[in-house]
């Protein structure tokens, strides 16, 4: 305006054919990504056991000794006598199997699917606790 010039810089025009051509790679890096993206899901680490004692325990040791096995969280107990409780950063929940006051056995489901491992490794975990759970259990009503 006032003595000084100012030129347009020319506007490039792209044809048609290469406005959808972007679109399409978007397209092709967005269903790549959700590909790989799948691919790192979580693995369905969760397992249960049956266990029998060798010699069956009485109601009230067990009773005692449950809550001090190390690790394990506060315990919670319902009605049907579900215990559910957290070790070594498992969800676990335990049902004793019982007749009169003495305790056969227990079945025991191990929750493992948010600890980021391979199921090899989580299988094998998930037996150390169960045999340190049965262990500790069989140690300590062994009288």
């Amino acid at each position: 305006m006032f003595g000084r010039k100012t030129t347009q810089q020319p506007v490039e025009k792209r044809p048609i054919g290469s406005i959808l051509n972007c679109y399409m790679h978007k397209e092709i890096i967005a269903l790549v990504s959700l590909f790989l993206l799948s691919s790192c899901s979580v693995a369905n680490n969760k397992i249960g056991f049956g266990l029998s004692f060798k010699k069956e325990l009485s109601t009230e040791c067990v009773e005692r000794i449950f809550p001090q096995i190390r690790g394990i969280s506060e315990i919670v107990v319902t009605s049907s006598g579900y215990n559910g409780f957290s070790m070594a950063g498992y969800e676990i929940g335990l049902v004793f199997t019982q007749a009169d006051d003495l305790i056969k056995g227990y079945e025991i489901t191990i929750d493992g699917m948010f600890q980021l491992e391979t199921y090899e490794s989580f299988t094998q975990n998930a037996r150390n606790l169960n045999n340190e759970i049965r262990e500790h259990l069989e140690d300590g009503c062994s009288s």
